[in-house]
This record gives structure tokens, C-alpha cells and sequence, in this order.
């Protein structure tokens, strides 16, 4: 009854982490889905390059959240089916499909973990660390420029989103294509997405930014636009917005695998005690063999000790004929082995002592 109870324990606590790890799997999915739908953080991320790795030699089509969002949603839909594959394990007693899950886990343990080390030894693969002179150099060839409006909607929403202008100055426009060549209006010394919005907390704005002061905001003058103008660069801020996000996704790592080491630790304590029980079923026989045993040994017993009751001498194979007188000498349990050859008795067929 005790291994029955501690086998039921085993499998609830392995079913409730199996829980817990199908909820981390659907919460990955759904954070891939919506990374594909995000909009918002899709235009911060087109503004980071990745320069001087073997990375951007690959000529990357889409902007690397693309990427992130289908590396989370392939991996939460593998994390949605071994989960699956546990449930099943922590309802039926299958030593080889636990082994199977197991290994599964192990797998998986170890994939996390490479791509950790590759996460944490390499973060330029995920954006960071860029190179300022190319970032400055991309801004002044890119922004406003015709065929590139995708990078130039991108920069005005991080100016107006994170209050800063250009890369690490504003001067960063003066020889700026977009400057160089007007292909803004002629009063703009700067974009207008880098001045101080009156509706900056609308969700467009960046679309269809209004400076709280125009003109002081397009002065040449550092006394009149510091006012109305963000003074600092937007790679800095940027960095830090996707250092943020770069370690919510260094700890979601480790919240995973914290959950599948439990369940490893759970599937070890559910094999260790099946195989206890099955090593007291080998040296203990169940209830109902140990009373048949019992039962025959008290049976065995009986024949021996009334080998002159008449149902054991009718079991016994017929000799020449029924009135066949039997002579049976036996040594009573009390008497001397000097009068066993002189005192015997006799048995007529019907097995009565005469």
C-alpha cells in the first residue's frame, strides 16, 4: 500500500511539472506569434545592423526579429509535444517511454544550453554591439532617401519612442543625404520627429509628429533648440531597449530549465520506485499465492501425519485386490526402538487398524 501511494505521489508531482512545462511551451508559441505581429519592436530592430561577424555576410532578407519569432514558435510548438509525450508517460507505467522521455528532455537540455553559450559568448548575433561609424554612416546614406522608407519610418519611430536624435548627435544630419540633397522641406534642420511632440503618446505620432516649438526646435542656435529638441543620440537607448529584451530571454531560458531539470529528477524517482516494487514482488509472493502455498503445506502435512485415514489409502493406485490385507509397521513416537520389530499393526482394505 506504501509503494502504491508513493508511485501515485511520483506520477502527480511529474504530471504537475509536466504542466507547468506545457504552459512554458504555449507561452513561447504565443510569444513567437506575437513577435511576428509586432510591428512596433519590428521597426527597433530593422535600425540594428550586424556588422563585422560572419552573420552579415549572410545578407539577411528580413530584419532578425523575424528570425527570434521563428525560432521561438518552432521551439514552443517541440516544447508543446514533448509535454505531450510526458502526460502520456505520467499515465501509464511504461519504463521505456519514460526512458524515451528522458532522453527527450536531455536532448532538449542540451540544445538550450549550446545556444546559450553561443547567446552569451556571441551577443552580436542577436544585434548587439554594433559599430556607431557604420550606424552613423548608414543614417546619413538611408534617412529620407527614396527605396529606403522602411529603415527612415523606422528611425523616426525610435526618436520619437525613446526621445532622442539621430545616432549619437543631431549633428548627424547636417551631411546627411536627406540634408545634402532636400529631400525634406527646406526649413528642416532636423527631422521633425526629433523635436519635443505634442502628441507624442499617440500610437502614429512618429507618422505625423507636431513640435511643441518649431521654430526653436529647427534653430541652429544650441541655446534655442536645446529646449525643444532631444539632445541625446538613439543608439545608446536602443542598445539598452534590446539589452532589456536580450535578458528577459537569458532568464526565460533558465526558468525552462529549471523546469526540465525537476522533471528529469521526477522521472528518475518514478523508475527508482517501480523498480523497488517489482524487486518485492520477485522476493515477496502476492497474498493469494502465499495462501496457496500455505494451504498445501498444511494439506502435505495432513497426509503425512493420517497415512491410514481412508481417503488416503483409496487415493492410493489399486494393488491386486481390494481384500488385499496391507501390513504397515510403523515406530510410534513414544515408544522404545527395541519393541518397534515386535509391536506392529494391520490394515484390512478398508484401511481400519485390526
Amino acid at each position: 500500500m506504501g509503494c502504491c501511494c508513493r508511485i501515485f505521489n511520483a506520477k502527480l508531482l511529474l504530471g504537475f511539472f509536466n504542466l507547468v512545462f506545457m504552459l512554458c511551451g504555449v507561452l513561447i508559441l504565443f510569444a513567437g506569434f506575437h513577435l511576428f505581429t509586432d510591428h512596433k519592436r519590428l521597426l527597433l530592430t530593422s535600425l540594428l545592423i550586424i556588422d563585422d561577424h560572419p552573420l552579415h555576410s549572410f545578407d539577411l532578407t528580413y530584419p532578425l526579429i523575424y528570425y527570434v519569432a521563428f525560432i521561438l514558435t518552432t521551439f514552443g510548438i517541440i516544447i508543446a509535444s514533448i509535454s505531450f509525450v510526458g502526460f502520456c508517460t505520467s499515465c501509464m507505467s511504461s519504463y521505456p517511454l519514460l526512458i524515451f522521455y528522458f532522453l527527450l528532455i536531455v536532448m532538449l537540455l542540451i540544445l538550450q544550453f549550446l545556444g546559450g553559450v553561443v547567446v552569451i559568448t556571441k551577443p552580436q548575433f542577436l544585434g548587439l554591439n554594433v559599430n556607431t561609424t557604420q550606424m552613423v554612416r548608414i543614417l546619413q546614406g538611408t534617412y529620407g532617401v527614396p527605396n529606403h522608407e522602411q529603415w527612415t519610418i523606422a528611425m523616426d519611430y525610435a526618436q520619437t519612442f525613446l526621445d532622442c536624435c539621430a545616432i549619437n548627435d543631431s549633428i548627424n544630419y547636417d551631411t546627411s543625404l536627406w540634408r545634402l540633397q532636400k529631400l525634406g522641406r527646406d526649413d528642416l534642420s532636423v527631422p521633425l520627429t526629433c523635436c519635443k511632440l505634442m502628441n507624442k503618446f499617440e500610437e502614429n505620432s512618429y507618422l505625423d509628429p507636431m513640435p511643441i516649438n518649431m521654430t526653436m526646435c529647427q534653430s541652429i542656435q544650441p541655446q534655442d533648440f536645446q529646449k525643444a529638441r532631444h539632445l541625446e543620440g538613439c543608439l545608446d537607448r536602443i542598445e539598452n531597449w534590446y539589452r532589456e529584451h536580450y535578458i528577459i530571454l537569458l532568464y526565460a531560458g533558465l526558468v525552462l530549465s529549471t523546469v526540465e531539470f525537476f522533471i528529469l529528477l521526477s522521472i528518475i524517482l518514478v523508475c527508482s520506485i517501480h523498480k523497488q516494487k517489482k524487486l518485492r514482488h520477485q522476493i515477496s509472493p502476492s497474498p493469494v499465492n502465499f495462501l496457496n502455498e500455505i494451504q498445501s503445506n498444511i494439506l502435505r502435512r495432513n497426509m503425512h501425519e493420517n497415512i491410514y485415514h481412508e481417503d488416503f489409502i483409496t487415493m492410493a493406485p489399486p494393488t491386486s485386490s481390494a481384500s488385499t490385507i496391507r501390513e504397515v509397521y510403523i515406530q510410534p513416537m513414544d515408544m522404545p526402538r527395541d519393541n518397534y520389530k515386535r509391536n506392529h499393526y494391520r490394515l484390512n482394505g478398508k484401511g481400519m487398524l485390526v
